[in-house]
């Protein structure tokens, strides 16, 4: 039985919907699944655990930022079951413990975004890490340009996704829908731009999920003549049950990697409108718009005409709306989708890695092997 550790920094967003996804769509009786979250305790009132049934185990590591850090990476190693052990990283703790520690396990790394932060974990840590795995095509080619002596461990990957199937009952086409965040990186700022914009020229619907949505200051911000609901934040499985209703997902986000929640509005024929910003979302779109719309630099402008073409134009709505159904339901299928990540924790498996020496990748000289916790704690918090 092959053990497979995700660690998740327990933070809202796609990241928590892929490792879910991964552990409900395995079919493979050979491989049990285990999550160790990592919280840092500042974050502790904050955190809520996601519910993860198909998990063998599910573990909890708090630490602190004062730690002394080579402290903080044996506590955290002493979840790992043992050297066989299959680590996938989504974040850099778990990458800085390998690394600190010259671990031994097989060690898979996700990059989620084709964000810099991504890209310097993977060059940072590569000597610990087996296989890399890119959530899009862009992803894939810009990693093996900045590690092109690892090409052949680095992989593209289509992510599972919950299967969804559009309403095909005739609808007005006025209901937008935005999940996320609430919060300027998403492009919050940009909504009520958008919707007064839209105000006098179509009744259009407004349906916002996501934590911070239900913040006074928040709502202010909306035009008191515009028709919006507020939901805050929502279980995903209960956002899916409703999505076919709707039939615009508007995301100004300033930045995205292959977002979750846009392939899961395209799978049930909600058109998405979204900020042009290359990458895994012009994959999902196509450059050619295709399956949705790109809007360049972000314009709320762009929104506004896209959302009233779309209205005033039911056949091209129909058109562009079968279309991202059908790319979405066809590439990122979820038992396939997980076949092809666990195939390659499989060939992660596969290395001889007792090669592997450690290596300080973080901290000061505070952080040492031979420095006790509480000294460096001390020294941290009291005296810095």
């Amino acid at each position: 039985m092959k053990k497979v550790i995700h660690f998740s920094n327990g933070g809202p967003g796609g990241v928590q919907a892929v490792i879910q996804n991964l552990l409900q769509y395995s079919r493979d009786a050979d491989m049990e699944h285990h999550i160790i979250y990592t919280i840092n305790e500042e974050r502790k009132k904050d955190f809520a655990p996601n519910s993860y049934p198909q998990a063998t185990s599910v573990q909890i590591f708090y630490y602190q930022s004062t730690w002394n850090f080579f402290y903080t990476c044996k506590q955290l190693s002493a979840l790992v079951p043992d050297e066989t052990s299959i680590l996938v990283a989504h974040d850099w703790l778990e990458l800085g413990m390998i690394s600190t520690l010259g671990l031994k396990n097989p060690v898979v790394q996700i990059l989620h975004g084709d964000y810099d932060y991504y890209y310097q974990l993977a060059v940072l840590h590569h000597a610990s890490i087996n296989q890399f795995i890119g959530v899009s095509k862009t992803i894939e080619a810009t990693l093996k340009k900045r590690l092109p002596l690892r090409e052949k461990d680095i992989n593209a990957l289509y992510l599972p996704v919950a299967e969804l199937s559009p309403n095909h009952e005739e609808r007005k086409g006025n209901k937008i829908l935005f999940i996320g965040r609430y919060v300027p990186g998403k492009g919050s700022l940009h909504l009520p731009q958008i919707a007064a914009l839209l105000k006098d020229e179509a009744h259009f619907q407004w349906h916002i999920f996501g934590p911070g949505s239900l913040e006074k200051e928040n709502q202010a911000l909306w035009d008191s003549g515009v028709d919006v609901s507020f939901y805050g934040w929502t279980p995903s499985e209960d956002i899916i049950k409703v999505l076919p209703q709707y039939d615009y997902f508007v995301l100004p986000s300033i930045a995205e990697g292959m977002p979750v929640a846009v392939i899961e509005a395209m799978k049930a024929g909600v058109i998405p409108i979204v900020n042009h910003l290359g990458g895994g979302v012009e994959e999902l779109l196509g450059s050619q718009q295709e399956r949705g719309y790109l809007i360049k630099d972000n314009n709320v402008e762009g929104y506004a005409a896209a959302l009233l073409q779309l209205n005033l134009q039911p056949d091209l709505r129909k058109s562009m709306a079968a279309a991202a159904s059908q790319y979405a339901r066809q590439w990122f299928h979820p038992e396939t989708a997980t076949q092809a990540f666990e195939a390659v924790f499989k060939q992660a498996a596969t290395h001889t890695n007792s090669n592997r020496q450690p290596q300080k990748v973080y901290g000061s000289r505070l952080d040492k092997a031979w420095i006790p916790n509480w000294v460096t704690y001390f020294i941290r918090k009291y005296l810095s």
